[in-house]
């Protein structure tokens, strides 16, 4: 059995962090399936790290936690799997799911290459400018 006194100091009970060359922080901490991922951003102070370290732990027990690695992927495949899988219920009527399939393929194709993460306000505004 393992004492508090023969641990490691510096062993954190979720993640680790580390300071880099830049003297900024980086934070690492398992993914849902339990492979090291790290933060999406460096950190100022060590503190700002440990704090991230601490809210993703606190996310993931709440069941709130989005892997922010998630919006990488582009948003047309992403879009499509989600009407093909029935939208947020899992199932859409024929004429909603035809419909969805529609504006994909049409008014909503410009979008596609786009990763979802990069879909800012600005992305939409010109997109409907151009669309309308």
């Amino acid at each position: 059995m393992t004492t508090i006194a023969s641990q490691k100091k510096n062993r954190l009970p979720f993640g680790s962090v580390r300071q880099l060359p830049s003297k900024k922080w980086q934070a690492r901490y398992p993914d849902a399936a339990g492979k090291p991922m790290t933060a999406p951003r460096t950190f100022a102070t060590k503190r700002d790290a440990l704090d991230h370290l601490a809210a993703a732990r606190a996310d993931r027990t709440r069941g709130a936690y989005q892997d922010h690695r998630a919006g990488l992927q582009p948003f047309g495949p992403n879009a499509a799997q989600w009407v093909a899988d029935g939208g947020s219920r899992g199932k859409l009527a024929p004429k909603t799911k035809a419909n969805n399939e529609d504006l994909l393929a049409g008014l909503l194709a410009p979008l596609h290459d786009h990763p979802i993460n990069s879909i800012t306000p600005d992305v939409v505004r010109s997109w409907y400018s151009r669309a309308g």
